[in-house]
């Protein structure tokens, strides 16, 4: 199903020169002494690779199973010691890994990655102008020299251009690497940890990480977790169980130079945490550099990082041609592999955007900001919106306030089919959340089924007041009072009314064409590995009608375990039986965020007990190569130049049921950032169930077409994994106690 224009779609991605349907390793059962029953196998048995690895030129090796290790070549040395632990190698023999076994394609992969990373410093090595190094697990390649790109200029940090590869083995045994070109913001050469604490101790509660100024071979820069200070040792305190001080420590490794080591000497000692290890560890702050991250930026110095910003997004056309110049010539010395240009022949290239039509009140369109003139599909339930301010005022400034808050509601009125009830009276303004409880606790039901519409300052306890109303049942919606005037604009009280219609229990649109028969869409996910961080799922009918949310138990891991994931389909059934009259859905469509490591029996065996239809869909916001058009050169030109895609264009990987489709375009985007950014796809993956993933992906378009909470711009995601995304940051700031006392039916992370 090819695109007719002449434009054709294309992947950020190389492919690689070989397949990968088999590959021959060296497979190795193994023992280490002493053995450690508490640690997790896959653990243990990566470090124990990484041990033989680095023993033997680094030659890419892995683990199979939690005894298992296997490498790309024979390995003379059988017996390994390293820390107190001794590493035995045994019952050596050749083994034949095959791409379209899941998890010895994942083991391929990894191994493919090591190779890579291999890669990429063999590059750096004859180049004068990059150099390599490694990021979340895979290998990046930087330019050496600041990004000529950034016009702004700073004196603790600059800016370099940075490309990411990540590796991609699909089971028919085609390898992709996927070509990640980005910014990274680094501390400069001299700016140490020691000089934050000297130049700039403010900025200390804001450094959430830190990177040694030396490299380790084939590690690169190791990251860790600031800790904070320890005021009560000096570089001459001696580690517990080492028999040397840090400093010593240090100078034996001589990773770092003389002058690093000499300014070691005198510094601070730090605590630092590595990985999710939650002991502290002593390190010297002149030997390692502050982390600067956008979020970092935007707390310690959001001047620079407005400035920044504007040189930070890459057109489609300025990424393709940067991405492709510092891969160039990159090759895998032990799997004697080269890349190419996709040539695009295990894949379809192909639109699946479907027929976009919404459903208002008073006709269809295909946006929600038609709202303001179609009026809402379906009015309020909770018509109780009680203003409230933050803060003591005057009475000229209380009724400025008050002002703004009676446009929004006004502006709420104005998507309503129905007449709300007047807004006139405004209670007597809080001073804190303690005051919000005790007013809410003498004022018995008069709140009940109400929304608070509260306006506030930016440094009001806005986390604190939202814990009270959610312990007593109460919704809410914030508005700030003290932006600047040019802020309130139309736009800002549409948006902020959408917000408040919604979460009173409004639908500003109903989907009118939905593929396919799923009649329930349910969003899943865990949101986080602690015990604070219950999975949780989001219901939607084929209208895009929320039913609710509900939480599972508090449990570990990124996997949600089998009795909490069957009683959350339980629930999730329940909960449309009882909007739609005991009727049992015809087919529910489960949209996983990010991997679906739960247990397929368990939706096998619910879809047999209930006789109901299952697909299961994951939905990959990150790890998707990005999408463009190609467009022939116009004479006199000679190359080609590259776009932002449409709206569904997609590319199809056939053999494992993948596909990565834009749910977005640049004209959508505007005219001044359509063609200044890249647009970024998703990779939706099924692992359940009969519909096709094409119905699956067009579902996945539609879906994001409604947001609940914006007018002028749609999730990238679909609304059942976006809202889940939206959650999982409220969770991250909510007291989960009085979010469980909140009503299900009501979106409070909008």
């Amino acid at each position: 199903m090819e695109n007719n224009t002449s434009a054709t779609i294309g992947l950020s991605a190389l492919e690689a020169d070989r397949k990968f349907s088999e590959v021959s390793v060296w497979s190795y059962r193994f023992t280490v002494t002493p053995w450690q029953s508490d640690e997790d196998s896959t653990k243990r048995c990566r470090r124990m690779a990484r041990m033989v690895s680095a023993n033997n030129g680094w030659i890419p090796a892995t683990e199979l199973d939690a005894y298992t290790l296997i490498t790309v070549k024979s390995m003379e040395q059988l017996e390994y010691e390293f820390k107190g632990e001794k590493l035995s190698l045994v019952n050596p023999e050749p083994l034949m890994l095959t791409s379209c076994d899941n998890k010895q394609r994942e083991a391929i992969e990894r191994l493919i990655n090591q190779d890579i990373q291999q890669a990429a410093r063999q590059l750096a090595r004859g180049r004068k102008d990059i150099e390599a190094d490694q990021e979340y697990g895979n290998a990046i390649i930087s330019e050496i020299e600041p990004s000529t790109r950034i016009t702004v200029k700073s004196d603790y940090l600059s800016v370099f251009q940075t490309l990411q590869l990540a590796p991609k083995l699909l089971t028919c045994g085609t390898l992709l690497l996927e070509l990640n070109i980005k910014h990274r913001i680094l501390a400069n050469p001299e700016i140490t940890l020691e000089w934050i604490i000297h130049k700039r101790p403010e900025w200390l509660k804001k450094i959430d990480q830190v990177r040694h100024v030396y490299s380790e071979f084939n590690k690169g820069f190791t990251v860790a977790k600031f800790a904070g200070i320890d005021q009560s040792a000096s570089p001459e305190t001696e580690i517990d169980g080492l028999g040397k001080t840090i400093l010593e420590y240090h100078q034996e490794k001589a990773l770092a130079s003389k002058k690093q080591l000499a300014n070691a000497a005198h510094s601070s000692v730090i605590r630092v945490r590595y990985g999710r290890r939650n002991e502290s560890v002593m390190h010297l702050a002149a030997l390692v550099q502050p982390m600067f991250d956008f979020d970092t930026l935007q707390q310690i110095d959001s001047s620079l990082l407005n400035k920044l910003a504007k040189n930070l997004k890459w057109s489609i056309q300025e990424r393709m041609y940067t991405a492709s110049g510092l891969a160039q010539g990159l090759y895998l010395p032990f799997f004697a592999t080269k890349f190419n240009s996709l040539k695009f022949v295990n894949y379809e290239r192909l639109s699946v955007k479907p027929d976009i039509q919404l459903h208002f009140h008073k006709g269809v369109a295909d946006n929600e900001r038609a709202v303001l003139r179609l009026k809402a599909f379906s009015n309020m339930t909770r018509q109780k919106v009680i203003p409230l301010i933050v803060g003591k005022h005057s009475d000229a400034e209380q009724d400025v306030i008050f002002s703004k808050i009676k446009k929004a509601y006004e502006t709420c009125q104005s998507f309503c089919s129905e007449k709300l009830p007047p807004l006139t009276k405004l209670p007597e303004p809080i001073i804190s959340a303690d005051a919000l409880d005790q007013r809410l606790n003498n004022t018995g039901n008069r709140f009940e089924n109400a929304i608070l519409l509260i306006a506030l300052a930016n440094q009001d306890p806005k986390k604190q007041i939202r814990d009270v109303a959610f312990s007593h049942k109460i919704a809410t919606q914030f508005m700030r009072y003290d932006h600047r005037p040019n802020h309130y604009s139309d736009s800002y009280y549409h948006n902020l009314a959408a917000g408040l219609f919604s979460k009173g229990g409004g639908q500003l649109c109903a989907i009118e064409n939905m593929p396919g028969d799923s009649d329930l869409f349910i969003g899943l996910d865990m949101g986080g590995t602690t015990t604070r961080s219950p999975g949780f799922a989001f219901l939607f009918t084929r209208e895009g009608a929320q039913l609710g949310w509900q939480l599972a138990d508090r449990q570990k891991g990124e996997r949600m375990n089998d009795e909490a994931l069957g009683l959350l389909l339980q629930k999730s059934l329940t909960l449309y039986k009882k909007a739609h009259n005991g009727d049992v859905p015809k087919r529910i469509t489960l949209h996983r965020d990010g991997k679906f490591y739960e247990s397929l029996d368990i939706i096998k065996a619910f879809s047999e007990q209930h006789q109901v239809e299952v697909d299961v869909l994951e939905v990959l916001k990150s790890g998707a190569p990005v999408l463009y058009r190609r467009h022939p050169p116009v004479p006199p030109e000679i190359k080609p130049t590259f776009s932002n895609p449409e709206v569904g264009d997609a590319i199809f990987f056939p053999c494992q049921d993948e596909i990565v489709v834009s749910t977005y375009s640049g004209d959508e985007l505007g005219k001044n950032w359509g063609n200044a950014v890249s647009v970024r796809p998703l990779r939706l993956r099924k692992r359940y169930g009969s519909t096709d993933l094409i119905t699956l992906a067009q579902q996945v378009v539609l879906l994001s077409r409604i947001h609940g909470a914006s007018l002028y711009r749609h999730p990238r995601l679909p609304v059942t994994t976006h809202h889940a995304d939206r959650f999982a940051t409220l969770r991250q700031e909510v007291d989960v106690d009085a979010l469980g006392q909140m009503d299900r039916m009501c979106p409070v992370y909008l």
